[in-house]
């Protein structure tokens, strides 16, 4: 979980005391104090200690008013590069008017190597590396971790295994900036579509209405031409054709309300229901011509 710290904020209430090492800072947020910086030091990290400092903006010798939003900027800017999980800003020692400031980090572990395993084809896993593209010494970020969870998952649903998971899971090295990820997937079967259903179709019958999707079909026997499968970017673009479809019609206000996947307990099928409004019909009304010296409003 991801921790921000800021000194000025562990007080409840508007006037209080920072202790630090037998250090005692004044918190009155309707009258700040101000300091000089006489020290910074930077832990968690042997390699980072420049870059952190520069980052976070404070430096020594500048004043820093506690309370004040110069703790809250350093926090944001260090967070705002992707390379730690953990940062804390915290005093560790006062002397008058001067104080030391000690930021302390937790980085990012780096990628050493990655690889997708599971119920996959070495097609998959190869057309999959290609895309999600992680290059070795990356940042394991929580961004990272979902956008490949999402991009294996969508993956396999367009092709028709609509309850595929990737899971990952990772291995530490000694030093624990290095890991390597995995990610395990488990396909499942094919989901195959058995019913449709609609509710709120009347100027369109439901045999129309299926008809404008081309690629989401219930099964009906034997199907030659388009399999039953479930594919949520077809299923996507076939809305889109029936909402088409309405439109020429007149029917401008159309609506899809809700297009639901419910879940069979046999996993190997799947229902549509969808649920449409489809509003009133609209018609052309009088035509002016304008301009039209060649022919004549007839036409």
């Amino acid at each position: 979980m991801k921790r921000i710290i800021v000194l000025v904020l562990s007080v409840l209430s508007v006037c209080g005391v920072f202790a630090q090492n037998q250090n005692e800072v004044e918190l009155n947020y309707y009258s700040p104090s101000t300091y000089l910086i006489n020290k910074i030091t930077v832990t968690g990290t042997s390699t980072l200690n420049d870059a952190i400092l520069s980052m976070s903006g404070l430096v020594e010798g500048d004043e820093i008013k506690i309370p004040g939003d110069q703790i809250t900027r350093a926090l944001k800017n260090i967070w705002a590069q992707n390379i730690v999980d953990d940062v804390v800003i915290s005093i560790s020692k006062v002397e008058g008017v001067r104080l030391d400031l000690n930021i302390h980090i937790h980085e990012l572990p780096r990628i050493d190597r990655f690889d997708i395993i599971g119920e996959i084809k070495k097609s998959e896993r190869k057309d999959l590396l290609e895309q999600i593209n992680v290059v070795r010494g990356q940042r394991f970020t929580a961004s990272l971790e979902k956008n490949t969870k999402n991009i294996i998952e969508k993956y396999l649903q367009n092709k028709g295994y609509y309850f595929a998971r990737a899971v990952p899971f990772d291995t530490m090295f000694n030093d624990e900036n290095l890991k390597n990820v995995t990610f395990k997937v488990k396909k499942g079967r094919k989901v195959k579509i058995k019913e449709i259903s609609i509710v709120g179709n009347e100027e369109v019958d439901y045999k129309t209405f299926n008809k404008q999707m081309h690629n989401t079909k219930a099964v009906m026997g034997i199907r030659v031409w388009k399999r039953s499968k479930y594919i949520p970017s077809d299923f996507s673009d076939d809305k889109d054709a029936v909402k088409y479809y309405y439109n020429s019609l007149g029917l401008r206000d159309f609506k899809i309300n809700s297009s639901k996947v419910v879940q069979l307990k046999n996993k190997r099928f799947i229902n549509i229901k969808f649920d449409v409004t489809e509003g009133r019909k609209y018609y052309f009304g009088k035509i002016n011509w304008i301009g039209n010296y060649k022919y004549t409003d007839a036409i």
